[in-house]
C-alpha cells in the first residue's frame, strides 16, 4: 500500500511516528539566554535607570519605573523563549509530500504532534475539501479513546475538532490532503525542471534502468522555477546528513534505498523547510517545528504487455449453464 493508502500501520507512518515522539516536546531555553537576559535586566534596572532620571534631575522619580522594567522584562524573556507564562505549548510536524510527473496538484500526508503542559482540546481547519484526518493511537495496544468529531464544508474545507491532549502528553494526528504546488517537477531528458513555488533542499536525483543499473545525481538546493543540469554518477551511494532537522535523513535515506525504487523508474528525494498551507490548527502553539520530505516520481515503469485471455468467452458459458443442467438432471432422477 502506498504513501496515500489510509494505513496507519504503514511503514512511512511508522516511521514518521517514531520520529516524531522523539523530537515532539518543548524546546528547553539555553542557559546563555537566562544569563543574558538577566544582564540586560539589571543593567537596564539600575544603571541606565540611574542616568536617565540623572540627566532629567528628577531621580526620585527612577522607583516607579521598577515595575515598569520588571513587567517589560519578563514579557520580553517569555517571548524569546517562545514560551506561554505558565502554559506551554508545541506543534511538531512531519510530512511527506508525493508528486506524479507532469501535475501541478501532489499529495500530502502530515504527522502532526501535539504537546501542552496543561489539558486542552485542538481544532484543525482544513483548506482543502478532500482532506481527511484522525488521531494516531501512541502504540499498538493505546488506541484512541476520545471522541473526535470531523465535519465536511465544500466551502471552508473540513474541520476536525474535539482532538485532547492531556497535561504534559503528546497526542499525533494524521491528515492527508490535496495541494497545489503551482507548477510541477519533472524530467527533461537529463535536466530537472522544478516549476513549483517552493525550493527543494538536499535533492537527489535517482534513476534505475531496466537491468537494475542505478545511478545517482546529487542536487542539492533546486530553486522554485528553476532548471538544473543533472550529472549522474554509476556509484549510488547516498550520504544524506545526519545533521538535518527532525530526522528528514531517516525518511529521505529509505525512500532512496535500492530496494523501494522499481525497476525502469526515476524519482527526486528532497525536502522542504516549512509545513505547507492548508491547513490551521487552534489553539496556535508558540513553538512550531516542520519539515516536509518530497518524493517526486520523475518516471514510472513501462506498462506490461498486455497479453489475451488463456479462457474462451464460450468457456465461461459452459461455466455458467453447467450449473443449472446438473440441477435439472438431479431433478428428473430423483422423480424417476
Amino acid at each position: 500500500m502506498g504513501i496515500g493508502g489510509w494505513n496507519d500501520g504503514s511503514d512511512a507512518v511508522e516511521l514518521t511516528q517514531a520520529i516524531l515522539r522523539n523530537e515532539s516536546g518543548i524546546v528547553i531555553p539555553p542557559s546563555s539566554l537566562v544569563v543574558r537576559s538577566l544582564g540586560f535586566y539589571l543593567i537596564a534596572l539600575v544603571p541606565l535607570n540611574y542616568l536617565v532620571f540623572r540627566l532629567f534631575g528628577k531621580l526620585e522619580y527612577a522607583w516607579l519605573t521598577v515595575p515598569v522594567i520588571a513587567i517589560a522584562g519578563a514579557v520580553w524573556v517569555a517571548r524569546s523563549a517562545q514560551l506561554d507564562i505558565g502554559f506551554a505549548r508545541s506543534q511538531t510536524e512531519l510530512a511527506i509530500l508525493e508528486t506524479q510527473p507532469g501535475y501541478e496538484r501532489a499529495h500530502l500526508a502530515r504527522v502532526i504532534a501535539i504537546y501542552n503542559s496543561l489539558s486542552s482540546t485542538y481544532d484543525m481547519q482544513f483548506g482543502t475539501v478532500d482532506a481527511v484526518a484522525n488521531s494516531l493511537a501512541q502504540s499498538k495496544t493505546d488506541p484512541v479513546d476520545e471522541p473526535l468529531r470531523f465535519q465536511t464544508d465544500f466551502e471552508e474545507g473540513p474541520l476536525l475538532s474535539g482532538v485532547a491532549v492531556g497535561s504534559n502528553q503528546t497526542q499525533m494526528v494524521r491528515a492527508e490532503q490535496i495541494v497545489d504546488l503551482g507548477g510541477s517537477i519533472y524530467l527533461d531528458d537529463e535536466t530537472l525542471v522544478n516549476e513549483t513555488q517552493y525550493d527543494l533542499l538536499d535533492s537527489f536525483v535517482v534513476v534505475k534502468n531496466a537491468k537494475d543499473q542505478t545511478r545517482l545525481a546529487v542536487v542539492g538546493l533546486c530553486s522554485a522555477g528553476s532548471k538544473t543540469k543533472l550529472r549522474f554518477r554509476d556509484d549510488a551511494a547516498v550520504n544524506v546528513s545526519t545533521e538535518l532537522p527532525l530526522q528528514v535523513s531517516r525518511v529521505m535515506n529509505a525512500f532512496l534505498a535500492d530496494k523501494s525504487i522499481p525497476t525502469d523508474s526515476s524519482r527526486l528525494v528532497g525536502r522542504i523547510e516549512e509545513s505547507l498551507p492548508g491547513m490551521t490548527v487552534t489553539p496556535q502553539a508558540k513553538q512550531h517545528i516542520a519539515e516536509t520530505v518530497v518524493l517526486a516520481n520523475l518516471r514510472f515503469p513501462p506498462l506490461p504487455e498486455p497479453k489475451s485471455d488463456v479462457n474462451l468467452i464460450g468457456d465461461f458459458r459452459r461455466s455458467l449453464t453447467e450449473p443449472a443442467d446438473s440441477e435439472l438432471q438431479s431433478e428428473d432422477e430423483s422423480e424417476n
